[in-house]
């Protein structure tokens, strides 16, 4: 985000709602969303918005100008939420996939003690 400030002026940084720097950084939201659920993307998504808040010199709280804050929190929500329900979508499908795996072999077995071969 400190290459923006390198680049553009201070009345261009004055005068726009947020840096493309900003919209970068939003991949850091989005990698803590996967690894640490939505709590972690949101907690990344403010530290996104505080870094910005820093090197612009204010918070701004007109969201109608700025709604950066609001994309962060909700990419990171949703990002977050989404990881969390293919993290236990995929679990459950291991369990089924066990499951499926060890009736096989019941019934396997039971064939075979049918069959006398046990």
């Amino acid at each position: 985000m400190l290459s923006t400030e390198l680049v553009a002026s201070d009345h261009w940084i004055a005068d726009n709602q947020s840096w493309p720097t900003t919209l970068w950084a939003t991949n850091a939201t989005i990698s803590a969303a996967l690894q640490f659920g939505p709590v972690g993307g949101m907690a990344a998504g403010l530290a996104v918005m505080a870094a910005a808040a820093a090197l612009k010199g204010y918070v701004s709280i007109n969201l109608g100008r700025n709604a950066t804050i609001v994309i962060e929190l909700a990419v990171g929500l949703a990002v977050g939420m989404a990881a969390q329900t293919a993290r236990r979508a995929h679990a459950e499908l291991e369990r089924a996939v066990r499951l499926a795996a060890s009736l096989e072999e019941r019934e396997r077995l039971s064939r075979r003690v049918h069959d006398g071969a046990i």
